[in-house]
């Protein structure tokens, strides 16, 4: 059921977060990427931020806001939907308090990367329709973020290429469809059904 995957969700994530502190300099580099206003500044950071989910979500998503035309930045993007709870549980967490020394402004660097991922993943499927299948899993990996505006996003992406949306929602497996159609979005006049809580 829904209602249990959520729970189930939750608490993957709460049990995550109390294990992982991040390496300070790692999230330094990361807030970096996210200010960078050039490639080549987004490059210089690259390294020192690491390997690791939070950190590869940093880069591309940057590289993409500085290239958004470019098909190869926006499949990177792209690639990083959630696959696992791990995953959604960083991205939920990530404009969170992530190592004992990040500042306040540190946090809201971070999470405004996190208030723009729904945008930016629209963005990115706007650009390459043909990897709409992976687009719409999004809400069938995350569950519902109560502050996740990814349903309200997915009307641009409805409307700029509507059939493609319609396809890849018909694949999903039946269950996941129907909870999709009934919680998430009706691509049948392009109507959001999941809209974020306010905060």
């Amino acid at each position: 059921m829904r209602w249990m995957w959520g729970a189930v969700f939750i608490a993957t994530c709460l049990n995550a977060t109390a294990q992982e502190q991040q390496n300070c300099t790692e999230v330094h580099a990361m807030v970096r990427m996210v200010r960078a206003q050039s490639v080549a500044a987004l490059e210089r950071s690259k390294a020192a931020a690491g390997e690791g989910y939070r950190a590869r979500v940093a880069y591309a998503f940057r590289r993409f806001e500085l290239m958004p035309e470019d098909r190869a930045a926006a499949t990177a993007v792209l690639d990083l939907i959630p696959k696992r709870l791990e995953q959604g549980g960083e991205l939920l967490y990530l404009s969170g308090p992530l190592c004992d020394e990040e500042s306040v402004a540190e946090m809201k660097t971070l999470g405004r990367l996190d208030d723009r991922l729904a945008r930016d993943w629209a963005n990115a499927a706007i650009l390459i329709p043909e990897r709409m299948a992976d687009y719409v899993s999004y809400p069938i990996i995350m569950g519902l973020n109560p502050h996740d505006d990814y349903a309200v996003q997915m009307r641009r992406v409805c409307r700029a290429h509507h059939d493609e949306l319609a396809a890849a929602v018909r694949k999903l497996p039946e269950h996941d469809r129907e909870w999709f159609l009934k919680q998430v979005f009706n691509p049948k006049g392009c109507r959001t059904l999941g809209f974020p809580e306010a905060d």
